[in-house]
């Protein structure tokens, strides 16, 4: 088992006034509540999100606030999320309540999902708080990167809204 380092306990807004905040939108073809059961499916979340390994629910269903999943990543990294909001179609947000890493204090993720004419827009914001010198270092420096490769994640999920139709 993943050792488990328990971290700061943020609110679902707290990604206004994080240290580091990312923001990904994407317009996806499709309604919002297909995008958001896309976001909440343990088995597709792989798809998009190429860093996660395997997710699964550790609280019974139904899901929604004050639900668990654990997340296992690359590099043997293991997230314990906590959802916030729940609001089918329209907002989904959970934090890490701890991780096997001790790199971040806290750490974030917002789904925003707007209607549009032709489907919906998801904005994605993913929000964090490095917890010592040397991780602050290593997301300014990689804060491009990070960036990039959030944008692409969030590319990847019309994908697999299209191939759950």
């Amino acid at each position: 088992m993943a050792a488990r380092h328990e971290m700061d306990q943020v609110d679902a807004d707290w990604a206004g006034t994080a240290p580091v905040r990312f923001d990904s939108s994407v317009e996806i073809d499709a309604s919002p509540e297909v995008v958001f059961d896309v976001l909440v499916d343990a088995d597709a979340l792989p798809r998009w999100a190429k860093v996660v390994r395997h997710a699964r629910w550790t609280t019974g269903e139904p899901h929604g606030v004050g639900s668990e999943r654990t997340v296992q990543m690359v590099a043997g990294l293991t997230g314990y999320e906590k959802f916030l909001v729940w609001e089918r179609g329209e907002r989904l947000v959970f934090r890490f309540d701890a991780s096997s890493s001790t790199a971040l204090s806290a750490f974030l993720e917002d789904y925003r999902i707007e209607p549009t004419s032709r489907g919906c827009r998801l904005t994605w914001i993913t929000a964090m708080a490095p917890k010592n010198p040397v991780a602050r270092l290593g997301v300014a420096v990689g804060r491009p990167v990070v960036g990039l490769t959030l944008q692409r994640f969030v590319d990847a999920i019309p994908r697999v809204v299209a191939d759950r139709a």
